[in-house]
């Protein structure tokens, strides 16, 4: 069985996940095309069960913004990204990295890729740029204990990069 839920007129939602816990969120933009143009930005919305509640949000005029717009989970750990990574705690959202981010993957602790304009891994202790990796924004990726994956195009063919 489906249910549909509206979360209102204009929001564009373009990512979800669920936390191990069982939290769910999604995150996308609202375009605001009436005067004032005063909410236009990208939203977080948080599922409890019975309805989507906006728990946060960047306005497109931020010069900062605290968040990015997407969002990703590993188990308990929700991120945020698009254009840089930034991680949500109790505090609020922490930028992790800088830089044109568009997908991650984590499979542990120590095991963390995101690309966008640039291939990124975290080994647990520092984030390492892979110069030898060329993705673009469109690109995608995945890591497990033992692979690291990165699938892009470059315009006339599709490009997979694997390591170990």
């Amino acid at each position: 069985r489906w249910k549909r839920y509206d979360l209102g007129k204009g929001y564009f939602i373009g990512s979800i996940t669920e936390l191990s816990n069982g939290e769910v969120y999604a995150m996308g933009h609202l375009s605001d095309e009436s005067a004032p143009l005063d909410s236009s930005g990208t939203y977080l919305f948080k599922f409890n069960g019975i309805s989507w509640n906006r728990v946060d949000s960047v306005m497109n005029s931020e010069q900062d913004p605290h968040m990015g717009q997407a969002v990703y989970s590993w188990q308990t750990e929700l991120y945020s990204l698009g254009p840089n990574v930034y991680f949500a705690s109790s505090n609020g959202w922490t930028k992790v990295v800088s830089g044109r981010i568009g997908q991650m993957s984590k499979s542990s602790e120590t095991s963390l890729i995101a690309v966008g304009s640039q291939s990124l891994y975290f080994n647990g202790a520092r984030w390492i740029e892979l110069l030898d990796v060329h993705p673009l924004l469109e690109s995608s990726c995945l890591t497990t204990d033992i692979h690291l994956f990165v699938v892009t195009n470059d315009g006339y063919r599709t490009i997979v990069y694997h390591g170990k």
